[in-house]
């Protein structure tokens, strides 16, 4: 059952000069539900806030289910800016008014995912 889960995606590249195509290295391991890519992204995002903050509904069940959301989502949000921010490969532009699209595009992020954590949320633990 682990080679269901663990397994390598190979992709075969065609040689310029019309030889027979060799396989290329490992695209990555797909069997991993969580990777480091997956968090990024907004699936991913929704589905890691919605997880930690079930986990603690079991833990903490006096917590208000939309404040640890809020907190969650904030601290997501934080760490996804970090992120952008300390890009390496970021493209050189004037720093201002990048800083100004980094802070709009965190907020109206943050906003979204949390409104879909919350959706999400309320249907793995509809309130009681």
């Amino acid at each position: 059952m682990r080679d269901f889960f663990s397994h390598k995606a190979y992709i075969t590249l065609p040689d310029r000069t019309g030889a027979a195509a060799t396989p290329a290295s490992p695209a990555g391991n797909v069997g991993s539900f969580v990777s480091p890519d997956s968090l990024v992204t907004f699936s991913g995002g929704t589905a890691a806030v919605t997880i930690v903050s079930s986990v603690l509904r079991v833990l903490f069940p006096a917590w208000s289910q939309v404040i640890v959301n809020a907190v969650l989502v904030a601290l997501y949000g934080a760490f996804l800016f970090y992120l952008d921010a300390t890009d390496p490969q970021a493209p050189p532009t004037p720093p201002r008014p990048r800083l100004i699209v980094r802070i709009a595009a965190t907020i109206v992020n943050t906003c979204v995912l949390f409104g879909a954590t919350n959706a999400a949320t309320q249907v793995v633990n509809p309130p009681h």
